[in-house]
């Protein structure tokens, strides 16, 4: 009997395993519950649709992410040939036209002889060869019934946000430019400064936020870089406009490291720095017995003294 393989989601991974599979003589059934249901986040019927960044990261040859596409398009991966197809001006990194990306994936997929679409909710698990490839949007009845197989613990954890899509009439350029990202490649991204008055809500209340791409690098010494990350996590902890801090990465990247910048927790042999048992405390009841160092770097009496700095100079601005 020929080999049948059940992949449930035609996002992208869906849309990968079943081409692959596919295209290897496979008889694949692509499970897909839109657009019989959607979700907040969907608003296509189309495959692989991006519902947050229509960026997919870098695709320079030096860094990791970019090796790992060049590899996936020498393997014959659809997403990649897509994404080729249908990409935008993003200086180094691979970004697609959303829409013609999800209809490149969508008419490839649907004219493949080996595969047959089946719309609609896959309420559970099927017999046979299956591949779950249902992601972060999984409904409710497929998430019970995966929930089922791990009887023991939380098996799905998931956060994100959508991406907005602005588009460019409505950016006044006068007050925006062009630059390219972190001072490499083309300029081929808007900046869109804010005004003080700009950054209030409508209520003219202070607006929170949450700051992403932070780096602390090593390259100074390994208790500096756990100092600067403690005193960074206290003074967004005492913050009410700051919900949030996000690290630029957690494993140190070679090529930065090359270029002197070591942002992980742990370095690129996953061995661990000072700052691991740091980042793993700091939320909990022994964080005085692995930060209590940093206020000797700094010179703090106490941490209520470190953190009144920080509000000076915060009022000075």
């Amino acid at each position: 009997m020929p080999m049948r393989v059940t992949v449930i989601g035609a996002g992208l991974a869906g849309c990968e395993c079943a081409w692959q599979l596919a295209q290897r003589g496979i008889s694949v059934a692509l499970c897909e519950m839109k657009p019989r249901k959607m979700t907040p986040a969907h608003h296509s019927p189309g495959f692989a649709e991006l519902v947050c960044s229509n960026s997919l990261r870098s695709d320079q040859l030096e860094n990791a992410v970019g090796l790992l596409k060049e590899e996936l398009r020498r393997c014959g991966s659809l997403i990649l040939r897509c994404a080729d197809k249908t990409r935008v001006e993003a200086g180094g990194a691979l970004a697609v036209d959303r829409e013609g990306f999800s209809v490149a994936a969508t008419t490839a997929v649907r004219s493949h002889p080996n595969i047959t679409v089946e719309e609609g909710e896959v309420t559970s698990i099927p017999e046979g060869e299956v591949v779950i490839a249902s992601g972060p949007l999984t409904s409710d009845a497929l998430s019970q019934a995966i929930a089922g197989l791990f009887p023991e613990g939380s098996y799905l954890n998931f956060f994100d946000a959508a991406a907005p899509i602005v588009t460019f009439e409505s950016i006044d350029m006068d007050h925006a430019w062009f630059a390219s990202r972190y001072d490499k490649g083309t300029a081929d991204y808007i900046n869109c400064a804010l005004s003080e008055e700009e950054y209030l809500d409508r209520a003219g209340e202070v607006r929170s936020v949450t700051i992403t791409e932070l780096g602390f690098s090593s390259g100074s010494g390994e208790r500096l870089q756990a100092a600067a990350f403690a005193y960074c996590y206290y003074i967004v902890e005492n913050n009410p406009y700051v919900d949030a801090f996000l690290m630029n990465r957690q494993t140190d990247a070679p090529e930065e490291v090359m270029a002197g910048l070591a942002f992980g927790v742990y370095e690129y042999d996953h061995s661990g720095k000072y700052i691991k048992d740091v980042f793993r405390y700091i939320d909990t009841d022994r964080a005085g017995e692995y930060t209590g160092f940093m206020l000797n770097i700094l010179g703090a009496a106490s941490l209520e003294e470190a953190l009144s700095w920080a509000e000076a100079e915060t009022d000075g601005n």
